[in-house]
C-alpha cells in the first residue's frame, strides 16, 4: 500500500465519519423535537443516509485501499452492492414523499395537519422501505453475479440497467420537479391558497376585475391571518427542503445518467476513476443532508447547538472526575494534611478508641477508622463530652485538639465525597 493510494482515501474516510456523526445527529434532533410528521420522513432519510455511512462507505473505502481489489466474498458482496441500491432508492423516494409533504403544506396550510398526520407519514416511511427492496429483487440479478478477477460486479445487461436506473431514480426525479415547480408557482404569487379568488365581471365591453369578500371573511380576519402564517412557515420549509432535493439532484444525477448509457454500450465509456469519482459524489450527498438542515433550518441549528453542548459538558464532568480520582490515588488523601503520631485517646467509657498510624490512609480505610456515618444525635453527644471534659479537666489539650482536628477533617472528607 503506497502513500498515492493513502492520499486517495483520506477524504473518503473524512467523509464517511461525517456522514455517521452528522445523521446520528440528525435521528437524536428528531427524537427531541416536538415529533412534527415532516421531522420522520426526515428521520427516514437519515436512517437510509446513515446505512450508507456505517456498512456501503466503508467497504467503498476498503476496495480503494486494495484497489478495487475485492477480498471480502461473495456474501459481502451482494450485501455492499444491495445496500446501496436500497438505501439510494429509499433516499429519491423519501425525498419524493418529502416534495408531496411541502406541496399539501403550500397548497392547503390550514388543512395540513388533517392531511398529513403522524400515522400516515410512518406507514409511508415503511412503504417506502418496501419499495426500495421491490426495486431490488426486480432489477438486481445474482444468477451472473460473482467476484470475477477479484472484482465485485452484478450483471450489466441492457434491461436491467434501465429498469434499474428509471424505477429507481428517473420516475421519482419527475415526480419531485413537477410538485415543487407547482409548489414555486404558488410561493411566487405570495397568497394564502383559502382565500376567495378574485372574479371577473364583463360590463359592456370592458373587462374588470373585482375582488369578492363575503360578510364572513369580513368579520373574521383572525383566519386569514392564521392562514397568512402558515402559508409562511410552509413555504419556508419547503425552500429548505428545496435545498435538500437540489443537493440530491446535483450529486446523484451524473452516476445514474453514466449508469444508463453503460447499458447501450458494450465498450467503457468512461475510465474507471471516473465513475467512482461519481459514485462518491453520491456518496457525498449522505453527509451533505446534516449541514443543509443546521445552516437554513433554526429548529435543527437549536437541536444541533443543544445536543452538542450536552455533549461537551458530560465530556467535561467525566474528565474533572478522572483528573480528581488520579489525583486521590496519586496523593493518598483528598487534602493536604499532617502526619499524627500514634495515640490512643479515651474520652469516656461509652467513646470507643480512634487509633490513628502514622502512614497515610485512604479515604475509605479512614472513614472507616473514624466511623464516618453522618449521625447529628452521636454528633452532637461527641461535643457535649468534649465539653465536659474540657471542664473537669479529664484530658489534656493535645487530645482534645487532636480529637477536634479529626472530626474537622472527617467532615471535609465527607464534603469532598459529596463534591465529587
Amino acid at each position: 500500500m503506497n502513500l498515492l493510494v493513502l492520499l486517495l482515501a483520506i477524504f473518503p474516510i473524512i467523509m464517511t465519519i461525517g456522514t455517521v456523526l452528522g445523521n446520528i445527529l440528525v435521528l437524536i434532533a428528531v427524537v427531541l423535537s416536538n415529533g412534527h410528521p415532516t421531522r420522520f420522513l426526515i428521520a427516514n432519510l437519515a436512517v437510509a443516509d446513515l446505512f450508507v455511512g456505517t456498512i456501503v462507505m466503508p467497504l467503498a473505502v476498503s476496495n480503494i485501499l486494495t484497489r478495487s481489489r475485492w477480498i471480502y466474498g461473495l456474501g459481502l458482496c451482494k450485501l455492499w452492492i444491495s445496500l446501496d441500491v436500497i438505501c439510494s432508492t429509499a433516499s429519491i423516494v423519501t425525498l419524493c414523499a418529502i416534495s408531496c409533504d411541502r406541496y399539501i403544506g403550500v397548497t392547503r396550510p390550514l388543512q395540513y395537519n388533517v392531511y398529513v398526520t403522524r400515522t400516515r407519514v410512518l406507514y409511508t416511511c415503511f412503504g417506502i422501505w418496501l419499495i426500495s427492496v421491490a426495486i431490488l429483487s426486480a432489477t438486481v440479478r445474482w444468477t451472473r453475479s460473482e467476484v470475477l478477477d477479484w472484482k465485485c460486479n452484478v450483471a450489466a445487461e441492457l434491461r436491467l440497467v434501465f429498469e434499474s436506473t428509471i424505477g429507481s431514480f428517473f420516475i421519482p426525479l419527475i415526480i419531485i420537479c413537477f410538485l415543487y415547480y407547482r409548489i414555486f408557482q404558488v410561493v411566487n404569487k405570495g397568497y394564502c391558497p383559502s382565500a376567495k379568488p378574485a372574479s371577473i365581471q364583463y360590463k359592456g365591453k370592458k373587462r374588470v376585475r373585482v375582488t369578492l369578500l363575503s360578510w364572513a371573511q369580513y368579520r373574521e380576519p383572525e383566519k386569514e391571518r392564521q392562514c397568512r402564517r402558515a402559508f409562511q412557515k410552509q413555504r419556508k420549509t419547503a425552500k429548505t427542503l428545496g435545498i435538500v432535493v437540489g443537493a440530491f439532484i446535483l450529486c446523484w444525477t451524473p452516476f445514474f445518467v453514466l449508469h444508463s448509457l453503460s447499458g447501450l454500450f458494450e465498450t467503457q465509456l468512461v475510465p474507471h476513476y471516473i465513475m467512482d469519482i461519481f459514485t462518491w459524489l453520491g456518496y457525498f450527498n449522505s453527509m451533505l443532508n446534516p449541514f443543509i438542515y443546521g445552516t437554513t433550518m433554526k429548529s435543527f441549528r437549536n437541536s444541533f447547538r443543544s445536543i452538542i453542548v450536552h455533549i461537551n459538558f458530560c465530556l467535561l464532568i467525566s474528565n474533572r472526575f478522572f483528573n480528581n480520582r488520579k489525583e486521590i490515588k496519586r496523593s493518598g488523601l483528598h487534602i493536604s494534611t499532617k502526619q499524627y503520631s500514634t495515640r490512643i485517646v479515651t474520652a469516656d467509657s461509652s467513646l470507643s478508641e480512634i487509633h490513628i498510624s502514622n502512614e497515610h490512609l485512604s479515604d475509605k480505610e479512614l472513614a472507616k477508622a473514624l466511623k464516618l456515618t453522618p449521625r447529628s444525635h452521636a454528633d452532637a453527644n461527641f461535643a457535649q463530652k468534649l465539653s465536659n471534659d474540657l471542664k473537669v479537666n479529664k484530658t489534656n489539650s493535645d487530645s482534645i485538639t487532636s480529637l477536634l482536628n479529626l472530626k474537622l477533617y472527617s467532615m471535609l472528607v465527607n464534603f469532598r465525597s459529596t463534591d465529587l
